[in-house]
């Protein structure tokens, strides 16, 4: 089975987005998955388009923001892997 993909929006000088990383880096051996970083002040496609706070993260087909802790991450992730396995199972 393949790798879930996290891709996390961040911007600069963004506390809860590095905590966010830490817990995503400490999770990679328990819970593997692919982390891709955003930097939504980098990339111009994206001016605008969060209106709400980051981080925000897209795990497989779920989405979390605001309050994100280590247990939401985990949730998601597992809930993304199992996801997985049943498509691959049809």
């Amino acid at each position: 089975m393949n790798r879930i993909i996290v891709t996390v929006y961040v911007k600069k000088d963004c506390e809860e987005c590095a905590k966010v990383l830490q817990i995503l880096k400490a999770l990679e051996k328990s819970h593997p998955h692919h982390t891709v970083i955003i930097d939504i002040d980098e990339d111009p496609g994206f001016k605008g388009q969060f209106q709400d706070p980051v981080p925000y993260l897209q795990i497989g087909p779920y989405q979390l923001q605001n309050s994100i802790d280590r247990k939401r991450i985990i949730i998601a992730l597992n809930a993304a892997k199992d996801r997985a396995k049943q498509i691959n199972n049809l």
